[in-house]
């Protein structure tokens, strides 16, 4: 899936944490990775081929973000078709649209 230069930034944006380093899933565990996080690594998480994860605290000491853990009935969750990573992309950026 070709996600736009612009949708992109905007992820950033929501998601931006420590400047250095970012985090890879493993099966089963996560491992830090010393460096900022690329276009490369970004279109891999997006199109559902890896998943990384940012360490919320800046250099600085500094949270740009919070996160809710929000259940979602199960007969909601199956009625979303997340197979295909352009409706789970298209379905979260609306949103994300929605919180801005």
């Amino acid at each position: 899936m070709k996600v736009s230069d612009v949708d992109k930034e905007i992820f950033l944006e929501f998601f931006r944490g420590r400047e250095d380093y970012f985090a890879f899933q493993g099966p089963d565990f996560y491992s830090p990775i010393n460096k900022n996080i690329s276009e490369y690594y970004l279109d891999r998480h997006l199109n559902g081929l890896a998943t990384f994860g940012i360490y919320v605290l800046t250099k600085d000491s500094n949270c740009n973000l919070f996160c809710l853990d929000i259940d979602i009935p199960k007969e909601k969750l199956y009625s979303l078709d997340f197979k295909d990573p352009k409706i789970k992309f298209d379905y979260l950026k609306e949103k994300l649209f929605k919180l801005k």
